[in-house]
């Protein structure tokens, strides 16, 4: 106690004093969910699948083993003489040029305080993830730089522990709301006129713009004067806000798994009513590679998985009884939906988990036999045995540290979604024409409500299904600024690193080329990798055991050497661990009860006179648990520092609300079953 006092003191006393009001820095733990004994241990690539979300949907993560109340000083205790330190911040709601209003809201920021001059800042995406998926990399990254430079994180504003958006007048994200957690629909005019209400009808300042300028003002509030700043996914795009906005102390932006900024062309642009089109683009390139691999292609009966999907989903169609197609709807969803378009959401789930990404072609080579072996290693995946691998531990990060669905809507409609909006069955009809996608049509009729666009074309069509106390007036979006469809260039006193996976069905390296070929200035280097999913921080392993992914090798690389692009170490790239399309025998033995993912065979039990008749579970629509986060690792999981060890980073991104776009009666409940079973069933971004 008097270690860690006096520490919190020597810290107080050695921060500079802040011209920002800022009340901190406090020393706290590293794990804001509290369940981790070893801080020195890195971060897992299953469980930072939080942030690869298939946005409108609620992402499940592994629960971790150590109690909520493990203070900071049993961590430090671990590996780390130095406490994390949080604090809030006071700023405006409206920053100077963006809106109008006198009232000031409390930005959350964290950080691990280094000894020198130099700091590292990641951001988070979402949008309206909060910062405690940073958490576990932080901490690491902080490690292997030898604590000489503080690591910083932040929760956006309207989400985790800074200002919150949400309908706490008019309650409708409590248990007892129509929808709990979630806003429904026709819960949805009533809590836009609350926040319209409480913010002073001041939607602009929860925009993009307006949380890069919350970064820039504490960034150059911090006493550390050469800063680099990373981003991921949606956190890329407030990144490149911060570019525009270009802050003196920033020597460096890192860009990872982007999300590009020309919306010159909405066709060609990377907007979330796009998102089915190009995910099923990546999903190809998969599919592609099974197809090359003679193990891989041998499985199907034209040795092309591309043509034998496609075929597996007429087969499905054509009789919707037959005893796959009734699996499929019992198992993911209902007869209310097609086998096919349950199954496209349902690989849309495992494709961009790097684990889990290889159990696609079991499953297509098993539904396309269906025998009964087939249907008992099924039923068996769907229905594991009741003593199972599935976590029961609770979590308590969605309430200390809560995502705002609310955010993610009011960022996504404003800025990247198309308007006017395509149709609900212009956006179904390219769902149903992929192999797999996350099936984001149903989000039309809630960007209508959201935007208060029920004059558009497409939303006028949907006039009669929409809350009839839905009115243009009623909204919370915004009119995107003047840096919105304008590319960043690099800042002259800055260089610039960006990062891509080519099997990132969730940002596509398409759009991370697009912006680098854009920014102008020389400062800058691409770095793509063939195999990586979403988020090459952790998707980027190396055969080297126990060493870093090979972008985080790049990262430090390039932050070491004070951001000269020149002298960056990318010698890793010779090390990426290849592609992986085969599961070993001991996962599929877990996952699937036979040690042959694509040909073993569930003894059944031999009956006697005098035992008791055993029969199969049925499968439970909707109902049906995936195994777990660390079942799947434990076989598939990628050979690097990143695999071997949970991190309790991920479990805040667990409160996100599921989709609440109520268009009619059938066209929800086909929709939530889609995406229910989809998170259920693994779903990861």
């Amino acid at each position: 106690m008097r270690l860690t006092l006096g520490l919190a003191i020597a810290a107080l006393a050695a921060s500079p004093a802040s011209s920002l009001d800022l009340n901190g820095w406090y020393n706290c733990a590293y794990y804001t969910s509290g369940r981790r004994l070893d801080a020195t241990t890195a971060a897992n690539v299953h469980d930072f699948y939080g942030i690869n979300r298939p946005w409108p949907g609620t992402r499940a993560f592994v629960g971790h083993t150590t109690h909520k109340d493990t203070p900071a000083a049993a961590l430090t205790s671990a590996g780390s003489s130095v406490s994390a330190q949080c604090g809030s911040y006071t700023l405006p709601l409206c920053h100077q040029g963006v809106c109008n209003s006198t009232k000031t809201i409390s930005v959350f920021a964290k950080r691990i305080p280094g000894t020198t001059s130099k700091a590292v800042w990641l951001l988070q995406g979402g949008p309206g993830a909060s910062s405690v998926n940073m958490e576990g990399f932080m901490l690491d990254w902080y490690n292997r730089l030898g604590g000489a430079y503080s690591v910083y994180t932040i929760d956006h504003r309207g989400t985790g522990r800074s200002e919150y958006l949400g309908c706490r007048n008019s309650q409708a994200q409590t248990g007892g709301s129509p929808g709990g957690a979630s806003v429904t629909l026709s819960e949805l005019p009533t809590c836009l006129l609350d926040l319209q209400r409480t913010y002073d009808y001041q939607t602009a300042a929860f925009s993009i713009t307006s949380a890069a300028k919350d970064i820039a003002a504490i960034v150059g509030d911090i006493p550390e004067s050469d800063v680099y700043i990373y981003g991921v996914s949606y956190g890329t795009v407030l990144v490149e806000r911060v570019m525009h906005l270009d802050p003196p102390k920033v020597k460096g932006y890192v860009l990872d798994s982007v999300q590009s900024e020309d919306y010159t062309s909405w066709t060609d642009s990377p907007t979330f009513s796009n998102w089915d089109r190009d995910f099923d683009i990546i999903a190809k390139r998969f599919l592609d590679y099974c197809t090359r691999d003679a193990t891989c292609a041998s499985y199907f009966p034209s040795k092309n998985i591309t043509t034998d999907l496609a075929a597996l989903y007429a087969k499905l169609e054509g009789n919707t009884t037959s005893d796959c197609a009734t699996l499929v709807q019992n198992t993911l969803g209902s007869t209310d939906d097609t086998p096919s378009d349950l199954l496209r959401v349902f690989f849309g789930s495992l494709f961009p988990d790097m684990g889990r990404r290889a159990l696609i072609p079991v499953f297509v080579h098993r539904l396309l036999r269906c025998s009964s072996s087939d249907l008992d290693v099924l039923n068996y995946y769907f229905n594991p045995d009741p003593s199972g691998n599935g976590s029961s531990s609770s979590d308590s990060t969605a309430s200390d540290a809560p995502d705002s669905d609310l955010l993610y809507k009011t960022i996504v409609y404003s800025e990247l979604w198309q308007r006017p909006t395509p149709g609900y069955l212009e956006m179904y009809s390219t769902f149903s024409s992929t192999l797999m996608a996350s099936g984001l049509y149903p989000m039309v009729g809630e960007y209508c409500v959201f935007a208060g666009a029920m004059t558009e074309n497409h939303c006028y069509e949907l006039s009669s299904v929409l809350p009839s106390d839905a009115t243009p007036a009623i909204n919370f979006t915004y009119t995107p600024d003047a840096y919105f469809n304008v590319t960043t260039a690099v800042p002259s006193r800055a260089s610039v690193v960006v990062l891509s996976g080519k099997l990132d069905p969730q940002t596509p390296s398409n759009y991370a080329e697009h912006q680098f070929q854009k920014m102008s200035g020389a400062a800058k280097r691409l770095y793509s990798f063939d195999y990586a999913a979403h988020a090459t921080i952790v998707t980027t392993p190396v055969v080297t055991p126990n060493s870093p992914t090979c972008a985080v090798s790049i990262i430090l690389s390039y932050v070491q050497n004070q951001g000269d692009v020149t002298n960056i170490d990318s010698s890793c790239m010779q090390s990426v661990q290849p592609l992986v399309l085969s599961i070993d025998s001991s996962t599929a033995k877990q996952l699937f009860n036979v040690s042959d993912p694509y040909d073993g065979v569930i003894p059944r039990p031999t009956s006697t006179p005098t035992a008791k008749t055993t029969t199969t579970k049925a499968p439970t629509p909707a109902t049906t648990s995936a195994p777990s986060n660390s079942t799947t690792s434990s076989g598939m999981a990628q050979n690097n520092s990143y695999s071997t060890t949970e991190i309790a980073l991920i479990a805040s991104c667990s409160s996100l609300a599921v989709l609440a776009v109520l268009l009619f009666a059938v066209v929800v409940n086909q929709h939530r079953r889609l995406q229910h079973a989809a998170e259920n069933l693994g779903t990861k971004f």
